[in-house]
């Protein structure tokens, strides 16, 4: 899974998400072969949970990438140079 997809102090929860998404894909094949399809829907709705949670997180990179651009802008306008601001993360 890409890093650049998610901030960096969120890339170890969406590194686990991720890895739930694989387990519950595979969970939900075997149940549905073997035809237990109410396992097969239980764990249909936590794939959905993971889901929105890497959705969460992305939004979350997207909102950031968003504030630092509106930052970088009004140093621009008031004649700083952003190049020598420096985040603390």
């Amino acid at each position: 899974m890409r890093a650049d997809l998610f901030l960096y102090k969120d890339y170890q929860k969406a590194l686990a998400e991720y890895r739930c998404v694989r387990f519950l894909v595979r969970e939900i094949d075997a149940a549905v072969l073997t035809g237990n399809l109410a396992k097969a829907n239980l764990y249909s709705r936590s794939l959905e949970y993971s889901i929105r949670e890497l959705e969460k997180l992305q939004q979350r990179k997207r909102e950031e990438h968003h504030r630092m651009k509106a930052l970088v802008e009004k140093y621009r306008i008031e004649g700083k140079n952003a190049e020598l601001v420096v985040r603390k993360i």
